[in-house]
């Protein structure tokens, strides 16, 4: 019997290729973006302190941890705050791992976008959020508005691709996240207002799907049962804002945003004077391509809108300016880099940014010698090279190829601004993460404050053998960052009046009665900054502006007020602890 061999196989039409084979550049770009926010939110994410906001929701999530009763104003970032608490330990890392995620995600979700506003926009923009100094500020702090952002970013990219289902599902995930959840609802509620949604909205479909997740979210998939109860309320808390005062002042607000956001704000700007036809008539409907424009646009302004009315703002009201402006300033390089492959013109443009990027570098080496030296020379360099910035792009738009020469200047501005807002990023979470003078540092937790937590653990040892066992009494009128760092003593107790504890810890301006055979060690706790002295003043016939320069440069400004918290430990078990400051 002859035997023939059959033909090798062949790829049919229905054949799939592998997931190594539909993997291209652009997928390896986002994955690398992707890997690189993840580097900068997680490095070294525990080693500053909780501030009073980030402990007051971690207090919550512990309390939830330990079986306690508890309402965090958002119950699915404490909710899972919790759960990382109960399965690992309580820390600062631990309570800022999930925030930390969620940053990298509102980076990614760009990506959905793709067919909207086209690949190389997607890639900006999610480049400009990976940059931006709130976004990376808000990503490496206990703050559930990013999470919420995502969701909410997520929910509108699925109702552009025509998913509304999985739409649904971010929204009730979304309306897990309580406080946090308001400001991204109104925004969408305006994007749909406008008819800039995307798909339809079913909602015998979505409704089920919204409900199932907003009650598994909210409730932590039925671990804690009152949660949803408590997104209510912390719906309910953020209104309250508007009447209950907090510590950034609208000053401080739009100070924080020009002084972090100047490039994108500046971007934002420019694309909305060069393509105003386009975003009016995609307002109007005449153009559906561009129906993505006027929403960033709604965003960016109802986001400035709720935070300058909210009278207990932070930098987290910030957030949606810096999402919108980023993307605006996505089109705007999208365009111009579009418009150089198109025209050739990158040689010109070369050369104009290079020639640009000195002369900004020149700018700065100007100023940051008048903030060290006070030399007036020094600032006139800076003026200079400036001038010769604008002067020279507008004399050479005249007489040669003024396109290629300005988008030179863009390109320069935006190599510029993006190292800034590294070197910014980096000083505001890394190495000066509690410096006060920096605007989005309300309540700066200090060294000694820091340290705290050690100094107790350390007291109990020595007198009881335990870091946990020290009988400490404490005011009922401490901080969250206080009762956070205290968290592992099984004893400690909070008071109104301390009786005769092993050690208490008081306000500094309350009166101890029993403080006789006490000894006394002085906290600074909290320190803030209002900034008044960041300003030019007259210095006989002169302006001084060298506050101001040094602040620009290096965040420094006098008039750090401190909140003082007093230790008291008993004589004996001073005496027992034996030494170390405590003699």
């Amino acid at each position: 019997m002859q035997v023939t061999q059959s033909p090798p196989a062949r790829l049919t039409a229905t054949s799939r290729p592998g997931l190594l084979e539909r993997l291209t550049i652009e997928h390896g770009i986002w994955l690398a973006l992707g890997a690189l926010v993840a580097i900068t939110r997680l490095w070294a994410l525990g080693d500053s302190p909780l501030s009073n906001a980030e402990a007051a929701l971690a207090n919550e999530a512990l309390a939830l941890a330990r079986g306690h009763a508890a309402a965090p104003l958002d119950p699915l970032l404490g909710g899972l705050m919790g759960v990382l608490f109960a399965v690992f330990s309580p820390t600062a890392a631990s309570a800022r791992f999930v925030p930390a995620l969620a940053s990298v995600g509102v980076c990614l979700v760009p990506y959905l976008f793709r067919a909207r506003i086209g690949r190389t926009a997607a890639l900006l923009l999610g480049g400009l959020l990976a940059l931006s100094p709130t976004l990376w500020f808000l990503g490496r702090q206990a703050d559930g508005s990013l999470l919420a952002w995502t969701l909410a970013l997520l929910a509108w990219a699925f109702a552009q691709r025509n998913q509304p289902r999985a739409s649904g599902a971010a929204l009730g995930a979304l309306l897990a996240t309580g406080t946090d959840a308001v400001v991204p609802v109104v925004v969408l509620v305006l994007i749909a207002s406008l008819g800039l949604w995307g798909s339809a909205f079913p909602l015998a479909r979505v409704l089920p799907v919204g409900l199932a997740a907003f009650a598994l979210g909210a409730t932590t998939l039925l671990w804690n049962l009152p949660g949803a109860a408590s997104a209510l309320a912390g719906i309910a808390d953020y209104f309250t804002g508007f009447v209950r005062n907090g510590p950034m002042t609208v000053g401080r607000a739009m100070l924080g945003l020009l002084v972090y956001e100047l490039a994108i704000v500046l971007g934002a700007l420019a694309e909305l004077f060069l393509s105003r036809q386009a975003y009016l008539k995609a307002v109007t409907g005449e153009c559906t391509t561009l129906a993505l424009r006027p929403g960033w646009l709604v965003m960016l302004f109802a986001g400035l809108l709720l935070a300058v009315l909210r009278s207990a703002r932070s930098a987290a009201d910030i957030a949606p300016v810096a999402i919108a402006a980023s993307a605006m300033t996505a089109l705007l390089l999208a365009r111009v880099l579009g418009a150089l492959t198109a025209q050739r013109g990158w040689l010109s443009a070369g050369i104009t940014a290079g020639l640009s990027l000195i002369f900004l570098l020149v700018a700065e080496l100007g100023l940051r010698q008048y903030a060290g030296l006070g030399d007036n020379r020094w600032l006139v360099l800076g003026i200079l090279a400036l001038f010769i910035i604008c002067t020279g792009a507008i004399a050479l738009t005249l007489r040669l190829n003024g396109t290629a020469i300005g988008q030179g200047v863009i390109l320069a501005l935006a190599v510029f601004f993006s190292l800034g807002a590294v070197g910014k990023s980096i000083a505001l979470t890394v190495t000066h993460p509690a410096n006060p003078a920096e605007p989005w540092v309300t309540d700066a937790i200090t060294r000694q404050a820091a340290a705290l937590q050690r100094t107790v653990e350390e007291l109990a040892t020595r007198a009881y053998g335990d870091p946990a066992t020290l009988p400490i009494e404490i005011s009922e009128k401490a901080p969250p960052a206080i009762r956070w760092a205290l968290r592992g003593q099984m004893y400690a107790a909070y008071v109104s009046q301390p009786q005769a504890p092993a050690a208490a810890l008081l306000p500094g301006d309350a009166a101890f009665a029993n403080a006789k055979g006490y000894l006394a060690n002085g906290v600074p706790v909290l320190e803030r900054n209002s900034l008044n002295s960041v300003r030019c003043t007259q210095v006989g016939d002169k302006m001084d502006c060298q506050p101001l320069a040094r602040w620009i440069v290096l965040r420094e400004a006098s008039e750090d007020v401190p909140t003082q918290w007093t230790l008291y430990v008993r004589s004996d078990i001073a005496t027992r602890a034996a030494g170390q400051g405590w003699k």
